[in-house]
C-alpha cells in the first residue's frame, strides 16, 4: 500500500472555490511509555473526503512510513509492521466537524515519529497533507513530593492526618513509607490508588495521627521510592513548627 503525498488541493464548484486545508495542532506531543495517546487532524471546510490515511518520518530527510489508512465506509487497512490493536484511526463528522484522530496505545519508544494525515477526494487525483505533529515518547519520570500536617480544625475533633502527596512519576507503581520519630508505621496509613494524568502518575497517602500522638512526637516522615532514581526521597513535617 502507499499513501499519496501532498499539500494542497483546490476544489472548485461554478463559480465558488474552496480550499481544503488540514492543521494539525499542537506541533508536537509527549506521552510516557505505555500510555496511549490521541492525535487529531480537523478539516476546515465541507468538502467530502473520500478516503484518509496517516504516516509517519522518523526523522527529517528519512523515507515516509504508511501507518494506517482509513476508507470512507470505515474499512481500515494498516502498513507494514503496524500493530492493529495499538494504532486505531477514527473520525468525528458531527455538524460536518470532519475532525480524524489516530489514537496510539501502550505508546513505546520506537513509535517517536513526526505523524502526517491525509485525506483524497471523491472523483479527483487531488489529496491534502497535514503539517504535522511530533510524538515524543519519555522515559520514566521522578515523582515530586510534598507533606501537608493536620489542620487545627482536624486536631480539635481529636484526630488528624498527615498527607504526603506524590506527583509527577511514571510508571505507575511507587512505593510510600511512614515514619514517627524515626520509628517505622504502618498502621493508620491510607494511601490511594495511582491516578493517571498528562502522562504521568499521582497518588495520596495519609497517616491518621490522634490529638496527643501528635503533640506529644516532632518528626513525621513520608519517605517514597521510585524506579525513575535510586535516590529516596523523604519528606518530613516538624508538629513543633507546623
Amino acid at each position: 500500500m502507499c499513501f499519496l503525498l501532498g499539500f494542497l488541493f483546490i476544489t472548485c464548484f461554478s463559480s465558488t472555490c474552496a480550499v481544503t486545508t488540514l492543521t494539525q495542532s499542537p506541533p508536537a506531543v509527549t506521552v510516557a511509555p505505555g500510555a496511549s495517546v490521541t492525535l487529531s487532524c480537523p478539516q476546515h471546510d465541507d468538502n467530502e473526503a473520500n478516503n484518509m490515511g496517516w504516516y509517519r518520518q522518523v526523522e527529517p530527510g528519512k523515507m515516509l512510513q504508511d501507518v494506517v489508512f482509513l476508507n470512507k465506509n470505515l474499512s481500515i487497512v494498516y502498513g507494514d509492521h503496524i500493530e492493529a490493536d495499538r494504532f486505531v484511526p477514527s473520525r468525528d463528522d458531527w455538524k460536518r466537524s470532519n475532525t480524524y484522530f489516530l489514537t496510539i496505545r501502550n505508546a513505546t519508544k520506537e513509535d517517536e515519529a513526526k505523524y502526517y494525515c491525509a485525506i483524497w477526494f471523491l472523483g479527483s487525483w487531488g489529496f491534502v497533507r497535514g503539517n504535522g505533529t511530533w510524538l515524543h515518547v519519555t522515559g520514566s519520570s521522578v515523582p515530586t513530593v510534598w507533606i501537608f500536617p493536620p489542620s487545627s480544625e482536624e486536631l480539635s475533633t481529636g484526630i488528624g492526618s498527615v498527607c504526603c502527596l506524590v506527583k509527577g512519576f511514571y510508571p505507575g507503581t511507587v512505593e510510600v513509607r511512614w515514619s514517627v520519630d524515626g520509628d517505622a508505621v504502618s498502621e493508620s496509613v491510607l494511601t490511594a490508588p495511582p491516578v493517571l494524568k498528562d502522562n504521568t502518575y499521582s497518588v495520596n497517602s495519609c497517616l491518621s495521627v490522634t490529638a496527643p500522638k501528635w503533640k506529644d512526637h516532632s518528626f513525621f516522615s513520608c519517605t517514597v521510592r521510585h524506579k525513575s532514581s535510586s535516590t529516596v526521597i523523604q519528606k518530613s513535617v516538624n508538629s513543633k513548627h507546623a
